[in-house]
């Protein structure tokens, strides 16, 4: 179920739903350049998660961190021919005959698609008095893959492929029936379970045969219209979609014949395109993985000293790089004198002196009260690094953010 609130704090539209296993929220409406990729605006990104964090309980904090992709497009606005001022945009679609009985169609949505072919079809019948050999079938005709599909069938798919669980459901989701096809192009795992479907990224249940499958049946050409245009991975974590890119290129460069020269153009293409899908430029050529030091759990004061385990960690969930996490963890360390994994709050300033981080005491207290840590007299790790967080992020002043244009409800376009 989803929640739409059409009148937020500065009149805008905004909107959560639930998908592939996520929430996407959104969205906002600006004017821009037109370019082929645009990136989204950080200002943007920030509203809507000031937003969102209107909707949720105080013990929930959403970080920016917590962003695992975010994406901006241009909307297809077009101005109606008759109309004589910039009233005339539509923000649906448009159809217009020209003065030679051209008939254009433009505007509109993906989620339209269907709808917009059908009001095309009937103009031109129409205009051109066509007679029709029935009346239109698609708003019947079931989408390829619906056919032999069950609620029951990833159960199959475990059955007969092996599968992990997660993985048939994805399957079964996103292909219907072609998922069988998908799984026989599956290779084994070389695992007592799952038998088959290696994972392109460990934390998603997108698989290999899923990029065969796109380059023999879907007319998949590059490793974007894998990441972005075929499976939906780029849209759900744009860092997983880097680490699934060396996996991804060596699968598309055996099914093509792709020399070196073309992976290595692939790769680099991958990896700027996703700078589009939030993927930070510092991170878009880096290294696949950071592993960082992190408290596994803070004592008591009845337990010695806290205990530090080495944790694999995507940069897209974390706001720091692993050496900024080791001097934060030397730091905290320093100060928990009676190694009972606290600190005492009134030395945090001392500490943010130590890391060379001058921070003015207003936007201290700022970020000590928004995070409902100010009437505590000790602070643990975790509250310490939501602390260091909030003010890289630099969400103190996203607390306050500037006025938006107010734009009216009825003008939001709606729809997704």
């Amino acid at each position: 179920m989803g929640l739409i609130d059409p009148n937020t704090s500065d009149g805008r539209v905004i909107f959560f739903l639930p998908w592939q296993g996520h929430t996407i929220a959104g969205t906002t409406d600006s004017p821009t350049q037109v370019t082929e990729n645009p990136l989204p605006k950080e200002e943007e990104i920030q509203w809507i998660l000031n937003e969102v964090r209107r909707y949720l309980s105080e013990d929930i904090k959403v970080r920016r961190g917590d962003v695992l992709a975010a994406w901006s497009g241009i909307r297809p606005l077009v101005r109606d021919p008759s109309a004589n001022d910039t009233a005339g945009l539509v923000r649906s679609h448009m159809l217009y005959v020209s003065p030679g009985k051209m008939i254009t169609i433009a505007g509109g949505k993906w989620t339209t698609y269907r709808n917009m072919a059908e009001e095309t079809v009937d103009l031109a019948i129409q205009e051109f008095n066509l007679q029709p050999r029935n009346e239109c079938v698609t708003t019947t005709t079931k989408l390829i893959g619906s056919h032999g599909y069950t609620e029951n069938l990833y159960v199959k798919l475990v059955q007969n492929f092996g599968l992990d669980a997660s993985v048939a459901r994805h399957l079964a989701r996103d292909y219907g029936d072609r998922a069988w096809t998908v799984c026989t192009m599956a290779d084994p795992t070389g695992q007592r379970f799952p038998l088959f479907g290696n994972r392109l990224s460990p934390l998603h249940p997108y698989i290999d045969g899923e990029v065969r499958y796109a380059v023999r049946n879907e007319y998949a050409c590059t490793v974007v219209d894998v990441l972005a245009r075929r499976t939906r991975l780029a849209f759900v974590n744009a860092q997983a979609a880097k680490d699934a890119i060396p996996a991804i290129t060596r699968i598309m460069a055996k099914e093509l014949g792709w020399n070196q020269e073309q992976q290595d153009k692939e790769i680099q293409d991958a990896e700027t395109f996703l700078q589009a899908m939030g993927l930070p430029s510092s991170l878009a050529h880096a290294g696949d993985t950071m592993t960082l030091a992190s408290p596994a759990v803070m004592a008591t004061s009845r337990q010695p000293a806290p205990v530090y385990e080495e944790v694999s960690m995507r940069y897209s969930q974390g706001l720091f790089h692993p050496d900024e996490l080791g001097r934060y963890l030397a730091i905290f360390s320093e100060y928990d004198r009676q190694g009972t994994g606290k600190i005492e709050r009134q030395e945090l300033g001392m500490m943010l002196t130590s890391l060379g981080l001058n921070v003015p005491s207003v936007q201290l207290e700022a970020a000590e009260s928004q995070l409902h840590v100010e009437q505590l007299n000790q602070l643990e790790f975790e509250q310490f690094l939501d602390i260091l967080g909030y003010l890289k992020e630099g969400m103190y002043e996203a607390t306050n953010p500037a006025k938006f244009k107010r734009i009216p409800i009825h003008r939001s376009g709606g729809g997704v």
